[in-house]
């Protein structure tokens, strides 16, 4: 059997051409591959999943319609101050505990409904037991308004004056100023054991300048 001829130069040259290119080929295949997985990988990563609420209906169950402009205030009420000079702490002649008092002119104040209760605080320091609960009533027969924030009301007791301790958390105060024509109460609650209760004096400050307003007599037991 005759020996086959050695391949020339030349064919050995094209092969190894060929060899080159399909290698190329397939080597900028891969490259292309993965770039495409990456580009796919940060165009297709997905978004946080956002779950809109749709607007309630006036006939959905719970429907809260939005608030809308809250009108506006009604304008403070103009007052006068009363015109007064007495000394501080200084005190009117005391009255009865069911007479009404006119600390100024066409300012009316008295003491009503002063009943026995068993007070019960709920503020710092406050200590239940035995209390007097009673309004003070202010009324206004002047023409402008007058002021009530400052008001203040103690109690005392016995012929040292003893003060009684009030549950100031049970209070139901005074609006800070009070319209010409009007009436205003307010209620307060003080503990005062039951054996102090026969000489008692309510006393009721209305504004500075102003001859506290004194009431005396018994308490209910």
């Amino acid at each position: 059997m005759a020996d086959t001829p050695p391949a020339s130069p030349s064919r050995r040259t094209a092969v190894i051409v060929t060899i080159v290119v399909v290698v190329v080929v397939a080597v900028i295949a891969v490259l292309v591959v993965r770039a495409l997985g990456r580009s796919g990988d940060d165009t297709a990563t997905p978004s946080a999943t956002t779950t809109i609420n749709p607007t309630p209906t006036p006939t959905a169950p719970g429907y809260t319609p939005a608030p809308t402009d809250s009108p506006s205030p009604s304008a403070s009420i103009p007052v006068s101050t009363p015109s007064a000079s007495a000394s501080p702490g200084a005190e009117a002649e005391a009255v009865p505990l069911t007479t009404t008092a006119q600390p100024v002119s066409g300012v009316k104040v008295s003491v009503g409904a002063i009943t026995a209760v068993t007070g019960k605080g709920s503020g710092i320091g406050e200590i239940d037991g035995p209390a007097i609960r009673f309004t003070v009533t202010f009324v206004n027969d002047t023409s402008k308004g007058i002021p009530l924030s400052s008001v203040v009301t103690s109690v005392t007791h016995g012929s040292d004056d003893a003060p009684a301790n009030e549950l100031v958390s049970v209070r139901k105060d005074f609006p800070s100023a009070l319209a010409a024509g009007k009436t205003a109460r307010a209620t307060y609650t003080f503990t005062l054991a039951k054996a102090d209760r026969s000489d008692v004096r309510i006393l009721v400050d209305y504004y500075v300048g102003v001859p506290i307003t004194v009431f005396a007599g018994s308490a209910p037991h």
